[in-house]
């Protein structure tokens, strides 16, 4: 009974948190961790990935349609 209380005093105190790195620290000091935070400083990095993930959708948006159609062109019909 003590940890769901000691779960809900943390949650308490992570949602008093004004930031995201607050709640982060909050609930990585309840669970004896330390915390690792992912930032991005420059544009560079994330304006890279994003056109990675975006080439990527749509690589995969490309490889469905042409599956989808040629599934349907090969059919024998009735």
């Amino acid at each position: 009974m003590k940890l769901w209380l000691w779960l809900w005093l943390t949650g308490v105190w992570a949602v008093g948190a004004d930031s995201a790195k607050d709640k982060i620290l909050a609930v990585s000091n309840f669970i004896g961790e330390k915390p690792v935070y992912f930032t991005s400083d420059s544009g560079f990095k994330s304006r890279f990935l994003h056109q990675i993930l975006f080439g990527s959708f749509i690589l995969l948006l490309i490889i469905i349609l042409y599956q989808f159609f040629t599934h349907m062109s090969c059919q024998k019909g009735s």
